[in-house]
């Protein structure tokens, strides 16, 4: 008990004491009065003794049912205040279950990414949101960044947050490791700029690195304007750092600074010789990260020819008219102009315009060979030809199915893939329950716990955050490549776990990321679920643990899983009771809307197919199909670590107390996994013999369109007409969703939840192969063109997403369950020889689809199209599209 609140009860003590005590006198003094009246008085009382008894008792009666009708109230009052108390506390306390993490032991230790920890992770290329941007895996890093202003003829154009817009092209990691070096090349009008940085990483502060930036002609019968580049350091204020900057004349020489995970560092900056101008620098100050390019362009002026110059001061940031603070600087940039370059002069190859060397304190108080000229060319050579002969390892490709040009794209992809990878911290904005729990009350919006995350991102330019189920997806290639990265960003996601058991499925974390997601995506519910997909690349690192991992590497995995193994257990129960079904062993993935008149069909967002069509009218009576099979492939990849957990330890310690509970959790979870991986339970919910295939189970019609509502008054010329609304032309009934058929009609095989021997896989495999289904030249389309929702927009602004176009995660999911029913010795030798034909089809399509497109366009897309094969949505999307790489691996 507080102070406060203690004394607050004495003082209520006392005065309850007061009352009693003047009651008590005030009784006293009745009774004495009676004691000095006189004997005549006295006896007059006394005469009528019958009755003076009577009323005595009759007193005592009235008294006593007085006091227990008081007594009875205020008993009623304090089983009142308990009741709603214990309702508000267990409400309080539900609600807190989601934004604190759950108490289970952390995967990725709390020191984990310090530099002393893990020194060649330290520092990267983590800021994907850019096009090139260096920071160290900790929560308040230090950023560094690369911006360039150029004039695209019409108007000057600045660069710095990854776009596709304007005279942009394409930008691409064209060598990535993931740890030591990379080199990207973005493609600006007839500019190439391409930025090479190199890593040394030591302890204790992290290593050094160096970036150097260049620029050579895209068309060398095109004139080359001018262009200014800009390279800029920002220390926030919450780190509590110190810098002091040199300057010659205007020329930004180095910096000097510390702070406590850095130690005492430098910074060198090396412009290029052959400018045009002077170079110039800015140390001004910057309120917040995605302040950084307002903070920059504040500083900036415009020379007679379209370059610009920093003045030396900032103007504007805060709106005009309004002053700079008066505080110190917290950023730095340094500007380098390189002259634009005529057709008739002679045009250069390449030209180094800026060198950036950021010198660790272990390096400036030794004799380390500074990393700049010679040494950073030798040391980046030695990185590349590394990088060339691990690719060959770990990505065998055969010579005589694919040109040397398709290998080199899928070194592109799997560089984009790895410079995606991003470290973030900060909170998340989620809903919950409201404490008083009234159906119609507004959901509370709270904020996560504080957390950091490593994860590879899908888009640089569209989505350069944390999403949960393309995570899974994601590690496939991180695994494949390199171990420890997918170990490092798998785990970081499982410590995102709440104490209910649930993960945001997007991270939005820190200022920069909230800065480019519209306001009403930012929060999110704690009802709504995403496939744990994160369990496919668990998976696949289990399976090639024995063959493909070195002793290290195997150790490694084997503390990582003792490590996750509770925590994906606490996440499978969340699912498994949250969105659970109307029957034993059915699963409803929650968060559909059901009042949202201007959707065809209520979508889905939960299931990471959004508008793929379900149920027209969304009920508990519904029966996911999709979520019934990860549920199943959770609890048998849960088994089967539990499992090889077990056996590793008994092995290496037979005494180990922990032994007991992992038999125990192998033993239950091969009972669930069973359970929901039974055949004849499976059909009984989700098969349509009348068609003869798997489906969802809910309240449905397919006659349903999107309509004008009328208006009444004629409408006004340039007026926007009413939004679109739903039509229901025939009434729904309880009914198989089966005139849908698409990629949610084979999860039973694409999670390989089917048995090998069982008469439904031919079944499937046969309406996989069928081209007026899901079958095309370019790989598996979503949604067969039989659907009454294929390709249909799903509001008047929406156009079809997941109702057609082809998606390389689901086309590997299919490609991966080809090759396990093909190589599987329980499967039939005719259905194996069908399986291993299907795949060999498939994987050739979608190689020729992804490779294709990014031969002609430059770049990697989102989906495809089933009719064209021609890139959809979102580019560059260095995501699970990436996954090409592994289709073409033996």
């Amino acid at each position: 008990m507080s102070k406060s609140k203690f004394n607050e009860e004495k003082g209520r003590n006392r005065k309850l004491r007061s009352s009693n005590d003047k009651e008590s006198v005030s009784k006293a003094l009745i009774n004495s009065k009676s004691i000095f009246q006189s004997g005549a008085e006295r006896s007059r009382i006394r005469k009528p003794h019958k009755r003076g008894r009577s009323g005595f008792f009759r007193d005592i009666g009235s008294e006593l049912f007085q006091r227990l009708l008081i007594g009875l109230t205020v008993f009623c009052c304090l089983l009142g205040v308990l009741y709603f108390g214990v309702q508000f506390n267990q409400a309080s306390k539900r609600q807190r279950q989601f934004y604190t993490p759950i108490n289970l032991p952390t995967v990725i230790g709390p020191n984990a990414t310090a530099p002393d920890q893990n020194h060649e992770l330290f520092w990267g290329t983590y800021r994907p949101n850019i096009f090139f941007g260096m920071s160290h895996r900790s929560p308040h890093s230090m950023l560094f960044g690369l911006a360039w202003v150029a004039f695209d003829g019409k108007s000057i154009a600045f660069r710095h947050q990854c776009t596709t817009d304007g005279d942009l092209k394409s930008y691409n990691w064209i060598e990535h490791d993931g740890r030591n070096y990379g080199i990207e090349s973005v493609i600006s009008g007839n500019h190439n700029i391409t930025v090479a940085f190199v890593k040394r990483p030591n302890t204790p502060y992290g290593g050094d690195w160096t970036a150097r930036i260049s620029v050579s002609p895209v068309n060398k019968s095109l004139s080359m304007l001018p262009i200014s580049v800009l390279f800029y350091a920002y220390l926030p204020d919450i780190s509590r750092g110190r810098i002091q900057s040199y300057a010659d004349k205007r020329e930004l020489k180095r910096l000097r600074g510390f702070t406590h995970e850095l130690g005492a560092f430098q910074v060198n900056f090396h412009a290029a010789k052959n400018r045009s101008h002077e170079s110039t620098h800015l140390a001004g100050y910057c309120p917040r990260e995605d302040a950084i390019v307002a903070a920059l362009s504040s500083g900036l002026a415009l020379r007679d020819e379209p370059s610009v110059f920093f003045t030396g001061r900032q103007e504007g940031l805060y709106g005009p008219n309004v002053p700079m603070p008066d505080v110190p600087a917290n950023i730095w940039a340094s500007e380098a102009t390189l002259p634009g370059i005529r057709t008739e002069d002679t045009m250069p190859d390449k030209v180094d315009v800026l060198e950036v060397e950021f010198v660790s304190q272990a390096s400036t108080s030794s004799d380390a060979v500074p990393l700049t000229g010679k040494e950073f060319d030798a040391a980046l050579a030695r990185h590349s030809k590394a990088f060339h002969e691990n690719f060959a390892k770990k990505f065998p490709h055969d010579p005589k199915a694919f040109s040397d040009k398709q290998i080199e794209m899928s070194k592109i992809t799997l560089s984009n893939m790895l410079g995606g990878i991003g470290y973030f911290y900060g909170t998340s904005l989620i809903t919950a329950s409201p404490l008083n729990n009234k159906s119609n009350a507004e959901p509370v919006i709270l904020e996560y716990f504080p957390a950091s995350l490593f994860t590879a991102t899908p888009s640089r330019s569209k989505f350069p955050r944390g999403f949960l189920w393309d995570e899974g997806f994601h590690a496939l290639l991180l695994g494949r490549w390199d171990v420890e990265l997918a170990l490092q960003s798998l785990g970081h996601w499982l410590d995102l776990l709440s104490a209910e058991g649930w993960i945001p499925r997007e991270q939005i974390l820190g200022w920069e990321a909230r800065a480019v997601v519209p306001k009403e995506f930012i929060v999110q519910s704690t009802s709504v679920a995403n496939p744990p997909a994160l369990i496919l690349a668990i998976e696949e690192l289990l399976d090639r643990r024995e063959a493909h991992m070195s002793k290290e590497e195997k150790a490694m995995f084997d503390r990582w899983m003792l490590l996750a193994l509770p925590r994906l257990r606490a996440w499978f129960s969340w699912l498994y009771t949250t969105q659970a079904g109307p029957l034993p062993t059915s699963f409803r993935w929650r968060g559909r809307p059901l009042n949202n008149p201007s959707q065809l069909n209520p979508l889905t967002l939960a299931s990471g197919l959004d508008d793929y069509p379900r149920s027209s009218h969304p009920s508990e009576i519904e029966r996911h199909l999709d979520l019934r099979c990860w549920m199943a492939a959770f609890s048998r990849i849960i088994s089967r670590l539990a499992t090889h957990c077990e056996t590793t330890l008994r092995v290496s310690s037979p005494n180990d107390p922990y032994l007991v509970p992992l038999k125990s959790l192998a033993d239950e979870f091969q009972g669930i996994a069973a359970q929901l991986h039974d055949m004849q339970r499976l059909d009984e919910l989700h098969w349509d013999e009348s068609n003869g295939i798997y489906a969802d189970y809910g309240l449905h019609s397919d006659k349903v369109a999107l309509v004008q509502p009328p208006m009444d008054r004629a409408p006004v010329p340039g007026e926007p007409l009413p939004t679109k609304r739903r039509k229901v032309l025939e009434e729904p009934r309880e009914q198989f969703v089966s005139s849908s058929v698409g990629y949610v009609t084979f999860f039973p095989l694409f999670l390989r939840v089917i048995p090998h021997n069982s008469p439904r896989l031919p079944q499937l495999l046969k309406r996989l192969a069928d081209p007026k289904l899901l079958w095309t030249p370019h790989g598996l389309r979503s949604l067969a063109p039989t659907s009454p929702f294929y390709n249909r927009a799903n509001t008047e602004n929406d156009p079809p997403y997941w109702r057609g176009a082809i998606w390389i995660n689901v086309n590997y999911m299919a490609d991966e369950a080809l090759q396990h029913y093909a190589s599987h010795p329980d499967t039939p030798p005719e259905v194996a020889k069908e399986a291993r034909k299907l795949r060999l089809n498939l994987s050739k399509s979608v190689v020729d689809t992804v490779i294709g497109e990014m031969n002609r366009t430059g770049v990697t897309w989102e989906r495809y199209d089933d009719q064209t094969g021609r890139g959809l949505s979102g580019h560059p999307f260095n995501g699970w599209t990436a996954l090409v790489s592994l289709f073409m691996t033996n």
